[in-house]
């Protein structure tokens, strides 16, 4: 895969930044600087979001890769152009993203997009994808790498290399860990501690929880604990007599249940024979009241036959009473009809009256009619005079505007002519020297800038190195205490395991063999007896210590090779700072050549210069723009000058006409205006309008009087003939009256009605009666029911009831006894079941913790070769690096070096496995990697790197990635270094890969034409440039 462009739109730091690879094809080796931030990663970023959809180091989403200075306008895309086996790709990517909305306020949320376009070697497009789950397959397939193998192949971090040769088999383990993805057997290693710790965790819960359920069983007769299975085999014992006394106890409460139900029959019957009883006293006392009571009952009854008489005839008088009341009512309405009769004819004879003054009227209103007509001629004329004197007056006031306007112009054009600047040109010049000096300025400041940011790191990395290592003393000291104390503790703890395994094995000895420790044939037995777990709990203490021991030597190993890194480290930092004081120097005073003046401070006096310089050019820019504002207005002035004179005169020549016009019309209106012929038209239309009203209400006076007129004679007669009809209806109802007195008890109409104001007393004294009745026949029933039942005396109940407390007290007292020996009994079985559970798992898990043992030690490292199966598997990994390596290594030193694997054990498990080493062929013999001088350590870590890249590309499907970056870190480098460094580079730019090599150092700026340069603009934002010779 060869690289081609790299297009980035608001991508971190990058507004709209592209890289042309091509630039660089040439060439091979190109230098990438910038400073610390500026986006250098971002480019791999960039590449590495556009392919895979996330960022290279995995530390960002995509979506946190937008520019902070993206407008909610603008979209963040990156578009990524390739070569690959003839084909040409473009693929454009845009992560999920806040922008504006196309229509209406606020933003909405985009979701991320991407295309990939595919060309043929003619760059015509061949096929397009626009689906995710598509691209992401297709360049998967294609490339046969993931992001973070693609980061790997094609960023090389240089300087993890160098340190990399000279670590320890541990840190190497790390790096390879994290490049060929072996972190599951680390977690492997780390579950199989887990899980033992877990289970020797587990065994100790089962024991507490044992142990607690021992005080928890509840003893018919206790017995003292000696072990588990003695211990079970005594609660089941104990269970079963616990059983034997439960079913006793059960039987004694079902014989005290019988004789309570005997006793609670007999006082349920004694208590009925004394309620009867008590009844029947009652309901005799209450019988002998109702019969004294009986004839009162009769003289109700008879009160209520006659009220029963009055509410069946009642109607006949309520319709009598009807008839009387409506014969009055209309005797009332005749009298009222009357009257209005005669009110009526005496309004008919007043209209008739009034008929001559009316018919004046009429006349009246038909000449008010004819002069109105007139008027309405009229008024248009007068409406019309009206208006032309209106725009004779607006015409006059437009003529003096018009006038006061040609005044102001030219008073306008002449303030223009004096307001003139000659001086512009003179102080355009001036600027273009103060911007040339500026430039050359800024420049300078930037170098001098960089020196100090370069120096102040520098500063920085010198104290921290100066804490580092005095921290580093101090664990150092520290570390070689704790050793001493682990080394005796180790003993200690590996003494006592053999103890136990000595007494454990001399209790196998059988007399009369000899003893493969002393050979004697008489054995003595009278030592303690130990158990597996005991010898179990020692082999575990001793292993413990033994790890603590294993991991502080590697602490110190580790911490002694971190000094010797520090001390070259600051060895390095002391050079570059002299160097830097005496460039920052050197700037200086090339700044106070260019301006001929002192300068104190180079940031502050370029930050005035810029103030000022700013400040004229702004100065300069208004007056040009006043000037040419002056210009335009003048010419505005002009051109409406002569707009309003042209105005002027078209207006006096509109005039003259319309002035005619207006005395020509005045002479028919009499001199009278608009608004008086307005008032007279309305004055006879209003006198009109009342006339006519007057007219028809006199009309409608006369209808509606013969109306009433009408009315009232038939409403007279109907009311006439209504009331004859109502007489003979009254005299008919109190006939049938009369009929009705005569077969009851009442002797006239009078007493009738009086007996009818009793009448709602009845629905009471008739349920009284009835009441009465029903009473009286129940308690005859009841006492005839209760003769036959009262056969026995009542017995004495006092006496029952107390037999009754007994029994029911003696039933409570035996069911709580039953109840709590249940309890007992299933509590004890619980605990029965729960102790045989625990110990048989206690011992599956034993058995399964020791063979788990085992199996962790080998995996862990713990066995004679002292290699973990990680280390043993990445082994084989580093074998195959430095296979590869060594065929670059043999070119770039010209046959004199080869890497080799270590074979010995070291004394740690930190430094066995992946030590290596470097064999010297002018010597004959191999040496540690760490006796190379800085120059030869930067070759064979470049070899090693760049086989390492071809390790991972070969494993990744064979995939070529033709562009390699390198991160090397070349500050810390001698001249002499250096010099090596430089012709190993140039040795592998003959390859035919294209290399970036990222550095801060100027020799390697001057060395290397070719440059991708990373600049920052101060705020934030970066911009990208090429430097191609």
């Amino acid at each position: 895969m060869q690289p081609r462009t790299l297009t980035m739109k608001n991508f971190g730091p990058f507004i709209h930044e592209s890289v042309d690879f091509g630039d660089f094809q040439e060439a091979g080796l190109f230098l990438i600087s910038g400073k610390t931030g500026a986006g250098k990663t971002t480019i791999f970023d960039g590449m590495t979001f556009a392919l895979f959809g996330e960022t290279s180091g995995q530390l960002r989403s995509g979506k946190e890769m937008r520019s902070m200075f993206a407008t909610p306008e603008e979209e963040t895309a990156v578009t990524f152009r390739f070569e690959h086996q003839g084909f040409f790709y473009e693929i454009e990517r845009s992560p999920e993203q806040e922008v504006k909305k196309k229509r209406g306020e606020g933003t909405k949320k985009q979701t991320a997009k991407v295309r990939l376009t595919i060309y043929n070697g003619q760059m015509e497009e061949q096929k397009q994808y626009t689906k995710r789950t598509e691209v992401d397959q297709f360049i998967k397939d294609l490339l046969n790498v993931d992001a973070k193998q693609f980061f790997q192949i094609i960023l090389l971090p240089q300087g993890e290399f160098r340190n990399f040769l000279i670590a320890p088999s541990s840190e190497k383990e790390k790096l390879l860990r994290n490049l060929f993805g072996t972190e599951l057997y680390q977690r492997l290693n780390e579950w199989f501690r887990q899980k033992q710790k877990d289970m020797d965790q587990s065994l100790s819960n089962k024991q507490q929880q044992m142990d607690a359920l021992l005080p928890r069983f509840q003893w018919v007769a206790e017995k003292p604990f000696v072990s588990v299975q003695e211990t079970l085999l005594a609660w089941q014992a104990d269970l079963e007599q616990l059983k034997e006394q439960h079913f006793q106890l059960t039987t004694m409460f079902d014989k005290a249940k019988e004789q309570k139900k005997q006793t609670e029959t007999a006082l349920y019957k004694g208590k009925e024979q004394l309620t009867l009883c008590t009844e029947q006293a009652e309901l005799t006392e209450k019988y002998t009241t109702l019969c004294a009571q009986e004839s009162e009952m009769q003289t109700i009854q008879q009160t209520v036959k006659r009220l029963s008489w009055v509410e069946k005839n009642l109607h006949v008088l309520t319709h009598l009473d009807d008839c009387r009341k409506e014969h009055r009512a209309i005797d009332e309405v005749l009298q009222e009809l009357t009257a209005s009769l005669h009110e009526n004819k005496v309004a008919l004879a007043n209209w008739e009256a009034e008929k001559p003054a009316m018919n004046q009227l009429q006349e009246q209103i038909a000449e008010q009619e004819k002069k109105s007509q007139q008027m309405e001629h009229l008024v248009p004329i007068a409406q019309k005079v009206q208006e032309l004197q209106k725009t004779e007056a607006d015409y006059q006031v437009t003529l003096n505007q018009l006038q006061a306007k040609v005044t102001d112009y030219q008073a306008q054009q002449a303030i223009f002519e004096a307001a003139r600047d000659t001086t512009i040109a003179s102080q355009k010049e001036n600027l273009q020297v103060k911007e040339l000096q500026y430039v050359q300025l800024t420049a300078q400041v930037e170098r001098w800038q960089e020196g100090q940011a370069q120096l102040a790191t520098i500063q920085q990395q010198i104290q921290a190195n100066e804490t580092e290592l005095a921290m580093s003393h101090q664990t150092l000291a520290e570390l070689v205490t704790t050793i001493d104390t682990l080394g005796k503790e180790c003993q200690q703890r590996q003494s006592d395991y053999a103890k136990l395994q000595i007494a454990r094995l001399q209790l196998l000895l059988v007399d009369g063999e000899p003893c493969p420790v002393c050979g004697a044939t008489e054995h003595s037995h009278d030592v303690l007896p130990v158990s597996e777990e005991d010898i179990v709990l020692r082999e575990r203490l001793f292993e413990e210590v033994t790890q603590q021991l294993r991991a502080k030597e590697d602490e110190q190993q580790q911490v002694r090779y971190q000094q010797q890194t520090l001390q070259a480290t600051q060895n390095d930092l002391l050079k570059q700072q002299t160097q830097l004081v005496s460039q920052g120097t050197t700037l200086r005073q090339e700044m106070e050549n260019l301006l001929d003046e002192p300068i104190a401070q180079p940031t502050d006096y370029l930050q005035a210069f810029t103030t000022t310089l700013a400040q004229q050019k702004d100065q300069l820019t208004q007056k040009i723009n006043e000037q040419e504002k002056l210009e335009a207005d003048l010419q505005q002035v002009l051109t409406a000058y002569q707009t309003v004179q042209q105005e002027y005169q078209e207006m006096e020549r509109l005039v003259q006409p319309i002035t005619l016009e207006i005395k020509t019309l005045q002479k028919q209106l009499e001199n009278r205006t608009y608004e008086d012929l307005l008032n007279e038209q309305t004055d006879l239309q209003q006198q009109v309008s009342q006339h006519q009203k007057r007219l028809t209400e006199f009309q409608h006076l006369g209808e509606e009087l013969n109306r009433t007129f009408i009315s009232l004679n038939e409403r007279q007669q109907q009311q006439t003939q209504q009331l004859q009809a109502v007489i003979a209806k009254e005299q008919e109802q109190a006939t049938n009256l009369q009929q009705a007195l005569q077969v009851s008890d009442f002797a006239s109409e009078e007493e009738m009605r009086s007996a009818s104001q009793e009448i709602d007393s009845l629905p009471s004294l008739q349920e009284q009666v009835t009441t009465y009745n029903q009473e009286r026949t129940v308690i005859e029933r009841r006492l005839q029911d209760l003769a036959q039942l009262i056969v026995e005396p009542v017995p004495n109940i006092t006496q029952l009831q107390a037999q009754y407390d007994l029994a029911e007290e003696q039933v409570t007292d035996l069911q709580k006894q039953v109840i709590q020996q249940a309890e007992v009994i299933q509590s004890n079985r619980q605990l029965l079941e729960e102790l045989e559970n625990l110990a048989q798992q206690s011992s599956a898990q034993l058995t399964e913790m020791m063979q788990l043992q085992q199996l962790s030690q080998t995996l862990n490292g713990d066995n004679p070769e002292k290699m973990s199966i990680e280390r043993y598997v990445l082994q084989s990994f580093l074998a195959e690096i430095l296979a590869v390596a060594n065929q670059r290594l043999n070119k770039l030193t010209r046959g004199r070096y080869q890497f080799l694997l270590a074979d010995k054990k070291g004394s740690y498990r930190s430094s066995t496995g992946l030590e290596i080493n470097i064999y010297d062929d002018n010597a004959g013999m191999s040496r540690r990697a760490h006796t190379l001088s800085g120059g030869e350590s930067f070759i064979a870590a470049l070899a090693l790197a760049l086989s390492l890249a071809d390790v991972i590309q070969n494993r990744a499907g064979g995939i070529a990635i033709e562009a390699l970056f390198i991160d090397e870190g070349f500050g810390s480098l001698d001249e002499e270094s250096l010099e090596m460094a430089m012709e190993a580079l140039e040795i592998i730019e003959n390859e035919g890969r294209m290399i970036g090599i990222i550095s801060h150092v100027r020799e390697l700026k001057d060395r290397i034409q070719q440059q991708l340069i990373v600049q920052t603009n101060g705020s934030g934002q970066s911009h990208i440039k090429s430097q191609v010779v």
